[in-house]
């Protein structure tokens, strides 16, 4: 019994060494498959981090063309005809000890030619206390109120570089205004479809 016990033993060292051989060898295989794939991983890790900046480079560009080209639009739209922004001005001959009846030279520029405007003399604070000036004379009176437009009614017309030349004749009493008692302008204000918005004034006075 002794001899086959042993015999047994030995019969059974080498299947266990083959086992353990068998094991070592596929332990390999897998410790190799495992780097290959952490290898692959840091390789495509590697390559995204690398592409990053270039991406972000390229999305940077574009972003700033789209902004270079919308500052284009809105300076394009600044610049197309009619648009606002120069200075009006206004002056008047003669502008001091007026009296009833004198002829005032009024010269205008700066002016838009696809609006209207009205041009008499006015209250100098009148424009704060209503929509509508107080001016002197009466209204559609060409003499003392002028009405600078190139719209059919119009008085006088304005010159497409937004100049325009008129007379008032000076009166210094209408409807809320007597510029004998209070300071009084020539004034260039939005005509009917334009809300009398104020544009320009210079002040004149009349002889007491």
């Amino acid at each position: 019994m002794v001899v086959k016990t042993m015999a047994t033993r030995n019969r059974r060292t080498p299947a266990l060494a083959a086992v353990a051989l068998m094991s070592v060898a596929l332990l390999s295989a897998c410790s190799t498959d495992s780097n290959s794939i952490g290898e692959s991983s840091s390789a495509a890790a590697s390559e995204s981090v690398e592409s990053s900046p270039e991406s972000s480079a390229a999305e940077s560009a574009e972003a700033t063309a789209g902004a270079s080209e919308e500052a284009n639009e809105e300076q394009s739209d600044s610049e197309q005809p009619g648009a606002e922004g120069g200075q009006v001005e206004v002056t008047a001959d003669p502008a001091d000890n007026l009296t009833d009846g004198d002829k005032i030279n009024v010269k205008v520029s700066g002016l838009d030619p696809e609006k209207g405007y009205y041009g008499a003399i006015c209250a100098k604070d009148s424009a704060s206390r209503k929509p509508v000036p107080d001016c002197t004379g009466q209204r559609g009176d060409a003499g003392a109120q002028q009405w600078l437009a190139n719209k059919p009614g119009a008085t006088t017309p304005v010159g497409q570089d937004g100049a325009v030349t008129f007379e008032l004749v000076a009166t210094s009493k209408g409807q809320g205004v007597d510029c004998s008692k209070q300071e009084c302008v020539v004034k260039i204000f939005g005509d009917h479809t334009e809300g009398f918005e104020h544009v320009a004034e210079i002040p004149v006075s009349f002889a007491n």
